[in-house]
């Protein structure tokens, strides 16, 4: 992975809609990433919010979708 190690961990939460004013939305997905360098050189942390009118699955379906996802974006801009 580029030189990285990456540590990935997912929360899927239900949102009431109306309570947060977006009608179709039913889950709050959290994606917490910590990266480390494998040559010593740091790490970084990142925190990443999605909201989704899909049911609640659990978080290893979103993981999968989230980096599906990006996996096709990645490709596409090459």
């Amino acid at each position: 992975m580029h030189g990285r190690v990456e540590c990935r961990r997912h929360e899927v939460r239900p949102i009431e809609p109306m309570g947060c004013g977006l009608p179709q939305v039913r889950i709050l997905v959290t994606l917490r990433k910590r990266s480390e360098s494998k040559r010593g050189g740091g790490s970084e942390a990142s925190v990443y919010h999605y909201l989704s009118s899909l049911p609640p699955w659990g978080a290893e379906r979103f993981a999968g979708l989230i980096r599906g996802h990006w996996g096709g974006c990645e490709i596409q801009n090459r």
